[in-house]
């Protein structure tokens, strides 16, 4: 048995928690353990920007040692006695040069080395060994929803688990009751509302379903941070952004404790279903690509696509048919689409049929053909010749999304394809104004309260 060493991304939440669970599937499947490379946090202006610092502090059984261990402790200080120099003799350099450029005709500084300044060494888990080409085949071969069953999810750490369980007696939750975490993405973290707006959401079309929720019985924690848009006062709801408990340790304990998640396009999301195997609803959507849906029961409802050239809303059968164009964060909203929130009525819709629906009950003849034709579309643009993303890695990126597109075991609400497979419900609104004429103009969104982003 051998040791599969890999280094996470440090710098985004979502992203280190997935490359972690699929390189945890990797192990699992060559029979190794893995040994994951966290430095310890610089301090000041050469901060690693590391996103959670707990996250290199979880305990697996597919770990070959625990990173809390001697052992653990000495390779992150190892780590750090060696890229910490390294980062603060570079980055002290690329500052010097920058203020001799106000007095000296001196080039631009070249751009980050981003291996010299932190530990790099990547192992693509969804990436099968020495692929240099897309095969579908190879993708079929790993059995993706298999090994997303099998999965064991990583824990806290006894101590930090103990720790992080007197805080959440602290912030009013008593034990003896079940909550859910929800996170519902805005751009106000990294400041990219204008390129990455129709990931975000607005949090008061949320009230309706948290309420939902609570008359459930249950308790409802809001993740984020303190940028986001505050919540009103609600019985047995907390703002934890705006609380003294805000930390990376119970960002990671109320997802993994959580009855559920409730989340979005979000790195949050990635966390919770990915890491920790959590029964999640994904609300807002903005691509069939992005949904990890994984566990069976497991639901998702989509935004509204408005299509600029066609002048009207698309039906979800229609968007199944929509070219790849349409699944690209950074152009999409730049060429045909706009996106448009999901309303009140359908997030307290999809989570009141979530709480009322057991986990093994069995998908509807319509959800099961939304399945089935979300796969295929995402099979025909993963073997097709267009680009995903720039040429390096590109092969890697089709077999990522093909392991999410192998493994789904979620789908589509039931209401909410019902009133949207064959005319999206967002065009009755269209159809005429209070006079009874037609509005054909997007302003239409501004009159009657529809939030939209593009």
């Amino acid at each position: 048995m051998f040791a599969l060493i890999f280094s996470p991304h440090l710098r985004t939440f979502g992203a280190c928690a997935e490359e972690m669970h699929f390189n945890f599937l990797r192990a699992k499947r060559e029979n190794k353990k893995a040994i994951f490379l966290f430095p310890w946090e610089l301090i000041w202006k050469f901060r690693f920007g590391i996103a959670n610092r707990e996250l290199g502090k979880l305990e697996s059984l597919y770990y070959l040692f625990s990173p809390n261990s001697i052992l653990g402790y000495m390779i992150s200080g190892f780590l750090t006695a060696v890229y910490g120099p390294m980062r603060i003799s570079y980055l002290s350099y690329r500052k010097f040069l920058r203020l001799l450029r106000r007095f000296l005709p001196l080039r631009q500084p070249r751009p980050f080395n981003v291996s010299f300044i932190e530990p790099v060494l990547k192992n693509y888990g969804w990436k099968p060994a020495g692929a240099e080409r897309f095969f579908l085949k190879d993708v079929k071969r790993l059995n993706w929803r298999q090994q997303f069953q099998e999965y064991l999810p990583a824990d806290l750490a006894r101590g930090k688990y103990k720790q992080a369980h007197r805080l959440r007696i602290q912030m009013g939750i008593p034990t003896s009751d079940w909550f859910v975490a929800l996170h519902v993405r805005e751009g106000g973290f990294y400041g990219d509302a204008a390129m990455n707006g129709h990931r975000s959401a607005s949090i008061g079309n949320y009230l309706e379903g948290i309420q939902a929720i609570t008359r459930a019985g249950g308790w409802v924690v809001r993740l984020g941070d303190r940028s986001m848009t505050p919540l009103p006062p609600m019985e047995r709801v907390i703002d934890y952004p705006r609380t003294s408990f805000k930390c990376d340790l119970m960002d990671l304990y109320l997802l993994k404790y959580s009855e559920f998640f409730v989340g979005c396009d979000s790195g949050v999301s990635c966390v919770a279903v990915n890491l920790f195997k959590k029964r999640a609803i994904i609300i807002n959507g903005a691509q069939w690509a992005a949904w990890p849906g994984f566990l069976k029961g497991n639901l998702n409802i989509s935004k509204h696509v408005f299509s600029r050239s066609r002048r009207r809303f698309l039906s979800l059968k229609e968007l199944l048919q929509e070219p790849l164009r349409y699944q690209n964060f950074y152009h999409a909203v730049e060429n045909d689409y706009v996106y448009y929130e999901n309303t009140p009525e359908e997030i307290r819709e999809v989570i009141v049929e979530f709480l009322a629906t057991p986990p093994d009950h069995p998908y509807s003849q319509l959800q099961e053909s939304f399945n089935s034709k979300r796969k295929n579309q995402i099979y025909e643009w993963l073997e097709q010749e267009a680009p995903f993303c720039d040429a390096e890695h590109d092969v890697s990126e089709r077999y990522r999304i093909a392991a999410y597109c192998e493994g789904d075991a979620g789908t589509i609400g039931q209401k909410f394809i019902e009133q949207n497979w064959e005319t999206d419900s967002y065009s009755k609104i269209l159809v005429t104004t209070a006079q009874g004429e037609q509005k054909e103009s997007l302003s239409f969104a501004d009159d009657y309260g529809i939030n939209q982003e593009g």
